[in-house]
């Protein structure tokens, strides 16, 4: 919940008018799609499918990887166009960004960002989450050993955190030395999954590595 927060505090900063769907907005049902579930991920996707639609809004954007990836590919698949765009949270400020309603304070920090599996190689974002860190003055990025679609993934997606948790630990750690390979003081993501995977791994690595959602970093940094 602190990163749906930290998205909602930077399109306050931005004066950006919005609404969230609330009580009718359910889960969007990825977990249950990667693990086999249809029938629940269909349940979920045509109860929200249709609350979407009812509520009138052109754009949908979500600050979640996996929803993002879910409402975007497997909701047209599944239950054919959409009346509306989907839009990850981190395009959102991209563009705020660009059109200069977001202003950040300098902050001398060295980091590093590890790609989504659902936000890169599912969806092939991999520079707006670049083009944002880089927006905040004094920040420097600097890059693992993999990355974009050869990035190594979190290991909490596809069920696997919620089945295997020591397994997705095991995994993340991998990707936390490749983080402090680099030099980095914060490992960045783009995603709830990666976020929380990654502090887990960090933690039981008793690594020294901050692991950050941009989106909090820049909660931090709004002027």
């Amino acid at each position: 919940p602190e990163l749906c927060q930290a998205f909602l505090k930077i399109m306050e900063d931005a004066h950006q008018n919005f609404a969230i769907l609330h009580p009718q907005e359910w889960c969007c049902g990825s977990v249950f799609l990667r693990t086999g579930a249809w029938d629940l991920a269909q349940e979920l996707a045509k109860h929200n499918l249709k609350a979407l639609k009812e509520s009138g809004a052109k754009e949908v954007v979500t600050h979640c990887a996996g929803c993002y990836r879910t409402l975007k590919l497997d909701y047209p698949e599944r239950l054919g166009e959409l009346p509306f765009e989907v839009v990850n949270a981190i395009e959102v400020v991209r563009d705020l960004i660009n059109e200069g309603k977001l202003k950040f304070k300098k902050a001398e920090l060295r980091v590093t960002y590890h790609d989504p599996c659902h936000l890169g190689r599912h969806a092939g974002i991999y520079d707006a989450p670049r083009e944002v860190i880089k927006a905040i003055p004094g920040v420097e990025l600097v890059e693992m050993r993999r990355i974009k679609d050869a990035s190594w993934c979190c290991g909490a997606g596809g069920g696997v955190k919620s089945a295997f948790p020591d397994l997705a630990v095991e995994i993340a750690k991998d990707r936390i030395s490749e983080a402090e390979e680099t030099g980095a003081e914060y490992l960045l993501s783009t995603c709830p999954f990666c976020s929380r995977n990654l502090k887990d791994a960090a933690q039981a690595a008793e690594s020294k590595l901050k692991v950050y959602d941009i989106l909090e970093l820049l909660q931090e940094q709004l002027k």
